[in-house]
C-alpha cells in the first residue's frame, strides 16, 4: 500500500485496531481487509507466509488461553490477533520501520518519542 501516504496507514492501522479489539467482531470489519488485499494482491503470498510464522505465537497464546479459560475466549482472542496482525502485514508491507518514524514525526508526535523509536529501530 505505498499509494498511500504512511501517516494515514499508520492512523488506519491504529483506528482498526482499536476497532477490533473494543468492538464486537462482526462482518463489517472484515471490509477493510478486504480492501487491502485488494491493494496488495501482488505480495498476498508472502504476507501470508509472514502471517503463518506469527501464528506459532499467537498459537501459543491460544493454548494458554484455553487452558485456563473458556473456549469462546480463546478463539476470539486467537481471530482477533489474527484480524489485526494481518491488517497491519498489509498496510506495511513495502513500507519499512523509518516509514513508520516519519509518519510519527508527521503525526507532530513529541520528539523524545519519535527519536526514541527511531533509535530503537536502530538498534535492532
Amino acid at each position: 500500500m505505498s499509494k498511500f501516504n504512511s501517516s494515514i496507514l499508520l492512523i488506519s492501522a491504529f483506528l482498526y485496531s482499536i476497532f477490533i479489539s473494543f468492538n464486537q467482531i462482526e462482518i463489517i470489519y472484515i471490509l477493510p481487509i478486504l480492501f487491502a488485499i485488494y491493494c496488495e494482491y501482488t505480495n498476498i503470498i508472502s504476507i501470508i507466509k509472514k502471517l503463518l510464522f506469527l501464528n506459532l505465537f499467537i498459537l501459543m497464546i491460544f493454548i494458554v488461553l484455553l487452558i485456563q479459560d473458556t473456549f469462546e475466549e480463546a478463539l476470539n482472542i486467537y481471530l482477533r490477533t489474527n484480524m489485526i496482525i494481518f491488517f497491519n502485514l498489509l498496510l506495511f508491507s513495502h513500507s519499512s520501520g523509518y516509514d513508520v518514524v516519519r509518519a510519527l514525526n508527521e503525526l507532530r508526535f513529541p520528539k523524545k518519542f519519535v527519536s526514541s523509536v527511531y533509535f530503537t529501530l536502530k538498534m535492532i
